[in-house]
């Protein structure tokens, strides 16, 4: 095993305060799905115990909660480094960014992000979602397509 990802996806986030110096700080809460490989989320569980950390299960859904003080975007997968520490892998955003800066005119950036968050949509198993819209069903014959439209303005990197 060369390289090690995770499949997450976000469950919440809660407000922490530093007892040294009372700063105040953010911890993401991130599930991390059973369509993983056993044995990369047997690591993580490692990991978790090796830093001294107790394994916490998501009661509802039966899967490996990940902390993080730093966000991850969403449809990015979290690596581990060679040192042990899992990090959220970015590289797909970091490509599409590129392009987008590269050629500003084509608008790569907004047509890559809609396409990788539906293609994201389409696999995050942890969320059930409801294709049945009764509201958009009425609506057909006005709108063509709620789709087309719908998610070009999507922020990726907004939780």
């Amino acid at each position: 095993m060369n390289k090690m990802n995770l499949t997450v996806s976000y469950r919440n986030k809660f407000t922490r305060t530093n007892e040294d110096d009372g700063s105040v700080y953010n911890v993401y809460c991130y599930l991390v799905s059973k369509d993983n490989n056993p044995l990369v989320i047997a690591q993580l569980e490692q990991d978790i115990k090796d830093a001294g950390h107790n394994v916490i299960i998501d009661e509802e859904s039966g899967c490996v909660l990940f902390k993080s003080t730093r966000p991850i975007p969403r449809g990015c997968q979290i690596t581990r480094t060679s040192k042990g520490k899992w990090i959220a892998d970015t590289a797909k955003w970091d490509e599409i960014a590129a392009l987008d800066k590269l050629y500003p005119n084509l608008g790569f950036g907004a047509a890559m992000v809609k396409e990788l968050i539906a293609d994201i949509m389409k696999k995050d198993r942890n969320q059930p979602v409801d294709t049945h819209d009764e509201q958009t069903e009425q609506n057909q014959g006005e709108n063509q397509s709620t789709d087309e439209a719908g998610d070009a303005g999507i922020d990726p990197f907004k939780l």
